[in-house]
């Protein structure tokens, strides 16, 4: 039988305390601040579905209504509250007595009698059975909540899965060191005891056994992930069907106790659709949109509840809906000063890079594509946006905000700016050809070194293909907020583009994406190079159904050449100056 949320919550946190976190971490460390947030988490998960009292990222408040509820007495509740609000304070000591974050108690004599004089303690010792006592109360409730109603004889030794990983790749016919890997990612991420059963479940079953094993083919990021979050795993084992056989997300308590956990399920859910063949790009590119679109507004609205006279604008992949793994989220904040004052639009812009990007990260925030760039402040100013589009803008950001739409904010105000912005940008650019020709070539000498393959500026890359897109876009307003993708069908049915050529750069954008999200599956999110590892290699060519690392290396620079060759006939269209010598 599948185990209980708390079983799995209590794995988790066995995980943590064995990675090398020191004793006297008040965070990470038994009975610390993360035990406190595990035990009311797993209450929530268990409880917030019925209670939307529950669904609130705030420790303190959830304690408080477990305790209304009746779910936590009031009495252990109230001891948690004092626990809690102590390690916080004690954190916050720390950081400024260091000059840094840090969650480790001190270990010199001195360090120890200043912290416990600040905290209003007589001598380090007292402070020290201060702790113990509140860290030794926290425990007793973590283990006594985490620890398994389950006969003791269940538990005893390491499972062994009914059916071995090289079993199930006897048919597969790949080449033996691609097997070997596969066998590998599993067998070491599932090592644990609780795992272990979690892999037993999923091989007994042929639907999970084929996602598992796509997975450890091309996703070793992911292999990492799912072991070490247990609930994850748990939910795509038990609830595999709705979870991975529909595009809409999962994990919806999550979403205000733990926003970060929430993304980072979802995120993993169709990173797991994709590798098994599921979900096309163009899903994954609408999937992890959508997914970001409402982090977004969850962040934002915790900035500022009733946006008035200031809108987000979404740029780059987050504007146009083709996000992909470790994608940027791009944005500009407009505010219109009549309604809205400077500082408290800065604020607002402020606050959001702030919730989005602080700790452990939602997302990496860029606010570069606003005018001036990093320069100037966070927010731009309605009246100043419409001066700079009209006087001052280079035709690189009239592309880039071809991809402009709204994601947040004052509704009337985001309307009006979208107009202004399509109005003020829409025109051909002057000597098309040979502006967009000298941006890629600056482009592939800044960040290709050698014989490496960039799939994203090498010649013949995505860059090729965007910006044809972009630049075709800037012909009429109606293809502005659209998908790379959408602008090229429509530029093919109002035969600015040929069929063909419509056709090799839509294939190839398709494919060189395709490839760029298994890259980033398997290495750096950011990353658009093939990996170095060779092995690495041959496992994305098996996973696109090639049985050497040659033949795909063949394709994907044949695709490249018929991208590039699309891209050169593409600027007769943009430029019908642009002759054949381009």
């Amino acid at each position: 039988a599948i185990r209980s949320p708390w079983e799995e919550i209590a794995a988790m946190k066995r995980a943590i305390e064995q990675e090398g976190v020191a004793e006297g971490n008040i965070k990470l460390g038994a009975g610390g601040i993360r035990d406190v947030e595990f035990l009311v988490q797993g209450l929530q998960l268990l409880y917030a579905g019925n209670d939307p009292a529950l669904r609130t990222g705030h420790t303190l408040r959830a304690l408080a209504r477990l305790s209304e509820t009746g779910l936590l007495p009031s009495s252990v509740a109230d001891r948690l509250r004092t626990a809690y609000e102590f390690f916080r304070t004690v954190e916050h000591r720390l950081q400024l007595l260091h000059g840094r974050q840090t969650h480790q108690l001190p270990e010199t004599a001195e360090e120890n009698r200043v912290l416990a004089r600040k905290l209003g303690f007589p001598t380090a010792n007292a402070f020290r059975n201060h702790v113990g006592r509140l860290r030794k109360f926290v425990r007793a409730q973590f283990v006594s909540f985490s620890t398994p109603r389950v006969p003791s004889d269940s538990l005893g030794g390491k499972a062994t899965p009914t059916i071995s990983t090289a079993a199930i790749l006897a048919d597969r016919h790949w080449p033996p060191e691609v097997q070997q890997v596969v066998c590998q990612r599993i067998e070491s991420g599932f090592s644990s005891e609780p795992s272990h059963r979690l892999l037993d479940l999923a091989l007994r079953n042929a639907r999970h056994r084929e996602w598992l094993v796509r997975t450890a083919l091309a996703g070793a990021q992911m292999m990492e992930r799912l072991p070490a979050e247990p609930l994850l795993m748990e939910s795509l084992v038990g609830n595999a069907v709705e979870l991975l056989g529909r595009s809409a997300p999962g994990w919806h308590s999550l979403k205000e106790a733990d926003l970060r956990r929430y993304r980072l399920y979802n995120e993993t859910r169709t990173a797991v659709r994709f590798l098994a063949g599921s979900a096309s790009v163009a899903a994954v590119e609408r999937e992890l949109t959508a997914l970001a679109e409402e982090v977004v507004h969850m962040v934002a609205g915790r900035v500022e509840s009733q946006p008035r006279g200031i809108v987000l604008l979404a740029l780059g992949k987050f504007g146009g809906g083709e996000m992909g793994f470790g994608s940027d989220v791009d944005l500009v904040a407009v505010f219109d000063e009549q309604t809205c004052s400077r500082p408290s639009a800065e604020k607002v812009a402020r606050e959001l890079a702030k919730g989005l990007s602080l700790d452990a990260p939602l997302y990496k925030v860029d606010f570069r594509l606003r005018p001036e760039g990093k320069n100037s402040p966070l927010a731009v100013e309605i009246g100043y946006l419409r001066s700079y589009l009209k006087e001052r803008a280079e035709p690189w950001e009239r592309m880039a905000l071809t991809r402009c739409r709204m994601v947040w904010g004052d509704r009337a105000l985001g309307s009006q700016t979208v107009r202004i912005v399509r109005s003020l940008i829409h025109g051909p650019i002057p000597r098309a050809a040979g502006y967009l020709l000298a941006m890629r070539n600056v482009m592939q000498r800044q960040r290709v070194r050698g014989k490496v393959i960039d799939l994203k500026v090498s010649a013949g890359g995505i860059a090729d293909v965007e910006f044809i897109a972009q630049a075709l876009a800037l012909r009429r307003p109606g293809l502005m907020g659209k998908s790379t993708d959408a602008v090229l069908r429509a530029c093919v049915s109002r035969r600015w583009i040929s069929k063909s050529v419509g056709t090799d750069l839509r294939s190839g954008l398709a494919a060189l994406r395709r490839l760029e999200m298994l890259v980033r599956l398997n290495g750096p999110t950011s990353a658009s190079t093939l990996p170095s590892d060779m092995l690495t290699r041959t496992c994305l060519a098996v996973h696109q159904g090639f049985m050497r690392e040659g033949d795909h290396h063949r394709e994907l620079a044949a695709t490249m050449r018929a991208t590039r060759k699309a891209f050169r006939d593409s600027l007769r269209s943009v430029d019908p100056r642009a002759g054949k010598s381009s």
